[in-house]
């Protein structure tokens, strides 16, 4: 895929996970055994032929850069392609931790080479989700858009605040308004937190406004004026997607799992953890010859290379 590049968002801190997120940072919490919540994002930037991706990271950055290492896992340790992880910047003088998520783009856009016309993806390395880059990138360029939006109708029937909020023309997916985290929800349609911008779109929307202000928070303070401004366009998507927010969501995640209603997992995914086999799940098991009483064991997951003893 030629003059794309990705930044994946992997440097935030999340206080909804207690001791889980003490010594590592969200996107390096395990997921469905062996896999970390970064093996999502760079999966899918693999299979689509994504030839640059920056990671982009901040707390606690040494459990991702362990995990992620040059990006062997994900085929990106040739020379065509390459992965590169960014902390925040360390200069001659002090180091400035990023300010946001746009402040690290800011600091990074070397990187993406604007002045070669490239389309850039900004996603998140947190969520837990498959979805095919490559068309997306075709709808975008398709329509010659400055920004695509990735929009996906939210499932529960109680409005969230906790999301970005879109509304487009059905017939035409031009994106009429967006508008991140807005007190009251005005669309049934969702921002999933992925971006695609042309280059120029994204360089001059970091530049930050006439009086000098520089923007620190993407959605709001890059993505909103875009959208007002310019030709941006809502690519449908209809899933699977999983926003981990916090433990409950964490430990639904894994129910359904081991319930089989989880579909996030049915695609090829890298991890530098590889494992011989998958891991095995039964809906229950039964234990013969306790040592004290009876037991029964239910919705469980058996690891490779372990074994259920009594």
């Amino acid at each position: 895929m030629d003059r794309v590049a990705a930044m994946v968002l992997a440097g935030g801190r999340n206080e909804g996970f207690g001791v889980l997120t003490r010594n590592r940072a969200k996107a390096a919490l395990p997921y469905a055994g062996h896999y970390r919540l970064i093996d999502f994002a760079l999966s899918n930037l693999s299979d689509a032929g994504v030839p640059r991706v920056g990671v982009i990271i901040q707390y606690l950055p040494g459990s991702l850069l362990d995990h992620v290492g040059i990006g062997g896992a994900w085929d990106y340790d040739g020379v065509q392609r390459r992965l590169k992880v960014m902390p925040p910047f360390v200069g001659v003088g002090d180091t400035e931790w990023f300010l946001g998520s746009a402040d690290a783009l800011r600091r990074n856009l070397d990187f993406i080479h604007p002045e070669r016309g490239t389309d850039v993806i900004v996603c998140s390395g947190e969520h837990v989700y498959s979805i095919d880059f490559a068309e997306i990138i075709e709808f975008h360029r398709q329509r010659r858009a400055d920004l695509t939006i990735v929009a996906m109708r939210e499932q529960s029937a109680r409005r969230s605040i906790r999301f970005g909020r879109v509304e487009f023309d059905p017939d035409t997916l031009r994106v009429r308004r967006f508008e991140e985290k807005p007190p009251a929800p005005f669309s049934d349609w969702i921002s999933i937190g992925v971006y695609v911008f042309r280059s120029e779109a994204l360089v001059e929307g970091l530049q930050g406004s006439l009086d000098g202000k520089m923007p620190n928070n993407l959605p709001k303070e890059v993505v909103e004026p875009i959208s007002r401004g310019q030709n941006t366009w809502a690519y449908v998507f209809e899933g699977p997607w999983e926003y981990v927010q916090d433990l409950g969501d964490y430990y639904q995640g894994h129910m359904d799992l081991l319930s089989g209603d989880a579909k996030n997992l049915h695609r090829r995914l890298g991890s530098p953890n590889e494992s011989p086999r998958p891991a095995i799940r039964r809906s229950s098991a039964g234990v013969l010859r306790p040592f004290v009483g009876s037991l029964r064991l239910d919705r469980i997951a058996r690891l490779p290379r372990s074994r259920l003893r009594h």
